[in-house]
């Protein structure tokens, strides 16, 4: 119920007079976008720490080549020749329904006769490497061909796969494993099981004597509290 944050980063960015000048009348614009540019950037920074501290953190029963906690028969692939064939139509769906079948086991979906509880609660979502958006897009397409808004044909926008989202990321980057190949780690993610805590502790100009600085620093830090909320596959990319 608490989480220790142990990460920190300090910003500073600078402004001078001659930045002012031609900045004119849009100053509040140009500050307003400053902001938003620290934002985005404090986001990558906290992704590359969070995504690969989710991923390390999975339980053994939700990796590997005898994945699953009740039956120990799930492949999720591993980094040699066992990987999955995430890189074809057919072999993205499969990895898909195993990822799937591996929540069930490990309890993070509704079984017969059970109805959801009550209180706030995320779906699951599965991260894959950017290569493989493209066969994502292809079984979308496959599987909703109806002309709503949220095709993916029409929008070119992931969505949903057997009721889980599918999100691409480029933290997910392929590596070459040899004879194995270029491959690639697919992460499913319970966020009800995953804690993230952040927080911009300063936020302030400072006018220096030529200059001003917009400094501030930014705490955060990601914790699995159960692995099982983390499910890991690895692919061809």
């Amino acid at each position: 119920d608490s989480l220790v944050i142990c990460q920190s980063k300090k910003f500073e960015w600078k402004i001078s007079n001659q930045d002012k000048r031609m900045m004119c009348n849009n100053y509040e614009k140009w500050e307003a976008n400053l902001r938003r540019q620290i934002s985005k950037n404090i986001t990558k920074l906290v992704d590359a720490y969070s995504i690969p501290k989710i991923i390390a953190s999975a339980h053994p029963d939700n990796v590997g080549t005898k994945a699953g906690k009740l039956t120990h028969s799930i492949n999720l692939g591993n980094q040699g020749a066992s990987a999955l064939n995430g890189n074809t139509v057919a072999g993205f769906e499969d990895m898909v329904l195993a990822l799937i079948e591996v929540a069930r086991e490990a309890g993070w979906m509704c079984g017969e006769g059970e109805i959801a509880g009550e209180g706030d609660s995320a779906d699951p979502v599965i991260l894959i490497p950017n290569s493989l958006a493209k066969y994502a897009l292809k079984n979308l397409k496959e599987l909703d061909r109806c002309c709503s808004d949220r095709n993916a044909m029409r929008t070119g926008l992931m969505g949903d796969m057997y009721g889980v989202r599918i999100m691409a990321t480029q933290w997910l980057q392929p590596q070459n494993f040899g004879v194995a190949g270029v491959l690639a780690p697919v992460v499913m993610i319970d966020p009800n099981q995953v804690l993230h805590a952040f927080d911009v502790i300063t936020n302030k100009w400072y006018e220096g004597k030529w200059e001003d600085y917009l400094v501030g620093e930014f705490v955060w830090d990601t914790h699995v509290f159960n692995p099982y909320g983390v499910i890991v596959a690895i692919s061809k990319v």
